[in-house]
């Protein structure tokens, strides 16, 4: 009887001991590290008893966890998530009441690892660097240039709201994101993020030469890409999957593939002259083309010329936002809508810049596809150079900035990118 007495004892003060811990913080050392978090747990010496157990914040998902208790080793330690939406990946074995049990002591460390929901998907056409991805407009993401993949760092817990934008377009380009949004239950993969580069095509590059250039589309900066053939005319065009060069007036040699990795261009004979280009737009699986003779052709990328009309005036630069085609002249200062199936005028309206200049003349348009932005570049009364603008359907152009290396873009195409129209 006394034994047992002093057995009691000895297990009431242990309990009174326990208890004290866990007022005073000391039953167990835990660390975290890797994807930050805010996470409660509860944590039990004897697995899940009421007496033993304590709750932590962590602030990582891969935690290290020993007990306070010298020289002991306890074997069924319990840990249980308080915080919805994470799960334990591995590191202990589940119990049926919401704990999981593993062995530890205090001198070395039981490695428990908390599991959220990762965020991430595909990237195409990052050439450039400077992008920066954000989750709920914040944890930014940067991405190196030529990455196919991306996955955030952070991972949120299950059935968390997720909004994926661009914080920082690359340098150079414009990056939309699909797939975007939406909740998470399981990891997220399909989330899409693609990323274009304005091209222009100027008369000279300071060496009497026809050039291709890489516009910036927030700047109007420019930066040399390669030499294009010197052919009279100066338009190019993307059919989502190939860039291609426009020349005229010679039939073998003024349609031209552009291969941008080796800066090779390849002519691609062509069954008839069209002149000298004025205007490019992909349409219904071919492209459409005006002429300095105001014609009208349709270009099939196998060379085949077509004519389908003839003195439509001056067109330069089509651009398409919501399945509608725009074109500017040089004989005016008009944006025109166009039937892309003839290139008659649908209707014109007077474009205004916000500077206030006048506008004299339209030289260049195009649209990105992804984001149905166009962009212009634009002759005023002040000749100190063309202007570089976006504009919308009304013609109201905001001025980007003076283009003066070089002066001489005459066209404009986003590249690569499916085109919506």
């Amino acid at each position: 009887m006394e034994i047992l007495t002093s057995r009691l004892l000895f297990l009431l003060l242990m309990c009174l001991n326990l208890s004290s811990h866990a007022n005073t913080g000391d039953l167990f050392h835990v660390t975290s590290t890797g994807s930050p978090a805010n996470i409660n747990i509860t944590l039990c010496l004897n697995g899940h008893g009421p007496l033993s157990c304590q709750d932590y914040n962590i602030t990582g998902l891969n935690l290290n966890i020993r007990t306070a208790a010298p020289n002991h080793t306890y074997p069924s330690v319990g840990i249980r998530l308080n915080t919805p939406g994470y799960s334990l990946s591995n590191g202990c074995n589940t119990t049926t009441d919401g704990y999981c049990l593993f062995s530890v002591s205090d001198t070395t460390a039981s490695a428990i690892t908390v599991s959220g929901v990762r965020l991430g998907g595909t990237l195409s056409h990052l050439t450039q660097s400077g992008l920066v991805l954000l989750n709920n407009g914040g944890d930014d993401l940067s991405v190196a240039k030529n990455s196919t993949t991306f996955t955030f760092s952070t991972e949120i817990p299950s059935g968390s709201a997720y909004n994926i934008t661009v914080g920082t377009q690359p340098t150079g380009q414009t990056c939309v994101v699909s797939n975007g949004s939406g909740t998470a239950t399981a990891d997220v993969t399909n989330i899409a993020v693609d990323c274009l580069t304005l091209y222009g095509s100027a008369g000279t590059n300071g060496a009497g030469s026809r050039s291709l250039y890489t516009i910036d589309p927030s700047t109007g900066v420019t930066n040399f890409v390669l030499l294009l053939p010197n052919l009279v005319g100066q338009q190019i065009g993307s059919d989502g999957i190939n860039l291609y060069y426009f020349g005229g007036s010679q039939p073998a040699i003024a349609f031209q593939l552009i291969d941008l990795v080796t800066r090779i261009t390849t002519p691609i004979p062509m069954t008839s002259n069209y002149g000298e280009s004025r205007g490019v737009a992909f349409y219904n699986s071919n492209f459409i083309l005006s002429s300095s003779s105001h014609d009208f052709y349709t270009v099939a990328l196998d060379g085949t010329v077509t004519q389908i009309n003839s003195g439509i005036g001056d067109r330069k630069g089509f651009a398409c936002v919501n399945h509608k085609f725009y074109a500017v002249s040089t004989n005016d200062n008009k944006l025109y809508e166009i039937d892309p199936n003839d290139g008659s005028t649908i209707s014109s309206t007077t474009i205004t810049l916000n500077t206030g200049e006048t506008v004299t003349q339209g030289i260049a348009l195009t649209a990105n596809p992804n984001t149905g932005v166009m962009y212009a570049m634009l002759n005023t009364q002040i000749t100190s150079g063309r202007k570089f603008v976006s504009i919308d359907t009304q013609g109201n152009a905001t001025f980007i900035s003076d283009l003066t290396v070089p002066k001489a873009i005459a066209g404009m195409a986003f590249h690569p990118a499916n085109p919506t129209c």
